[in-house]
This record gives C-alpha cells, structure tokens and sequence, in this order.
C-alpha cells in the first residue's frame, strides 16, 4: 500500500476525504456511522465532478447501506450525487474501487503515522487488553483531553478510560 498508492494517486483522478478524530467525535452524537459514510461518499463524488468537470458515466460505491437508505441520509445535503451503481464487494470486480481501496488505507496509515509522531507514542489498532493498557498509558502521559484527538470517544475502550 505505501509504495503503490502514491502511484495510483499521482495517475488517477480522486477525491479523498479525511475526518479526523475530533471531527468525528463532535459529529457523531448525531450521526450515526452510515449517515457520516454517506455523506462523505458523497462529498467526495461531488469534489470529483468539480475536479473533472463532469462524472464518468459509471459510477460507484462499495455498498456499505441499502441505495434508498444512503439516499435518505443525504436528504438534507446541498448538491448530492444520483445514479450510482451499489455492489457489496466491488473491489473485487471493479479496479477503480481496488484502487480507491488502496488511496484510502494509505491516508490512514500517514495519518496514523502523523498522529503517533505527534504524540510520540504508539497506538495500537484494534480492541482488547493491549489496547486498554495503551490508552491507560496514553491518558497518563497526555492527560483524557487528548483522547478527543486521537480515539473515537464512544468505543468502549475509549470510554473506559473517560
């Protein structure tokens, strides 16, 4: 991912989003996952029409929710993209996706790496024990205001340690 992606981005036209940590926290309480996907989705097909001047003809998403739902939570959004093509597992089918695939995991990992620079310590991924005791050490060594930069507030590892 990190050789590759930087290649894919200097070639393919994108749009990459990215909600930090704070951001999420502050939207989440009324928003749940899917409504924050859905908007971002779309959000990013809209950067990409104003980047080309114009969508490919087919476009698509790697289903995360039912089209009807994904429409309803953009009900309120401005200027929204229609006429998408919705596939559970596109990136097997579609390289465009793969590609996408590869962009978005690779702006994790720099921000990950950002986040672990800046605070000089290392975060763990996942759940469970270790993950526990990283946090502990983390709110020890920063103090729980930090918390809302670097984790999601209502995991319940995270929320432990609130």
């Amino acid at each position: 991912i990190r050789r590759m992606a930087p290649k894919l981005i200097e070639r393919l036209p994108h749009s990459l989003l990215i909600l930090d940590n704070a951001t999420y926290n502050r939207i989440h309480g009324e928003n749940n996952m899917v409504a924050i996907k859905s908007r971002m989705h779309n959000q990013a097909y809209v950067h990409l029409r104003k980047k080309l001047g114009a969508l490919p003809e087919f476009c698509i998403i790697d289903q995360f929710v039912q089209k009807s739902s994904y429409y309803r939570y953009l009900q309120k959004e401005r200027d929204v993209v229609y006429d998408i093509h919705f596939e559970t597992k596109a990136e097997h089918t579609y390289p465009a996706v793969a590609a996408a695939s590869v962009i978005a995991r690779y702006a994790f990992l720099r921000c990950f790496d950002r986040m672990c620079e800046r605070y000089d310590f290392h975060f763990p991924k996942g759940a469970g024990k270790q993950v526990d005791t990283a946090i502990a050490a983390f709110v020890s060594r920063h103090g729980k205001e930090a918390l809302y930069q670097v984790g999601k507030l209502h995991f319940a590892n995270t929320r432990k340690a609130l």
